[in-house]
């Protein structure tokens, strides 16, 4: 959490960005429990719910690993120089469901925040992964999605999935 601060006030963007540490057992979008009026983000009322906060998306780098033992097999696989090698913490990379369980959570959550975030995103790591989130949003009614992948160097590929309970669609 220090270093997520730490880039923050690095990079002047108090005003915009606020990192948040939650607890496993915490909500994993606590809108209701931020108050973001006392830290001076005053937000519009929507969905005629007067007193509603808001914010415009979500971003989140889940765990993406079911166990440690995952995790060890999957490094097992890929040939890393020094600089490229995983620096996570067990507590940073392991969830139980990995990531498709994690990013299931935040979907069901997201049923009951609806448009009181803008867009709702998250990486994945696993290509598996993919169209079983997408698969998720449809099962719940999300029809405002859209996946990209992500590209870094020759060997690592990650994706991106954004949903959304309201209108708005991302340019191209």
């Amino acid at each position: 959490m220090e270093y997520a601060k730490r880039n923050v006030l690095q990079n002047r963007f108090q005003s915009r960005i606020r990192p948040l540490q939650t607890k496993p057992a915490d909500p994993l979008i606590p809108l209701d429990s931020l108050s973001l009026e006392r830290y001076g983000i005053w937000c519009l009322p929507l969905q005629n719910d007067a007193d509603a906060d808001s914010i415009d998306f979500t971003m989140c780098n889940p765990p993406f690993y079911i166990s440690l033992a995952d995790l060890l097999a999957s490094a097992a696989f890929k040939s890393r120089s020094p600089r490229s090698a995983c620096t996570g913490a067990e507590v940073e990379m392991v969830t139980p469901g990995g990531e498709v369980a994690f990013i299931s959570r935040m979907i069901e959550e997201s049923k009951s925040l609806g448009v009181r975030c803008k867009w709702y995103s998250s990486m994945l790591g696993k290509s598996s992964s993919v169209e079983t989130v997408v698969q998720k949003m449809k099962d719940v009614g999300i029809d405002n999605w859209a996946v990209k992948d992500l590209v870094q160097g020759s060997k690592t590929k990650r994706w991106a999935v954004a949903w959304s309970w309201g209108s708005l669609r991302p340019t191209e």
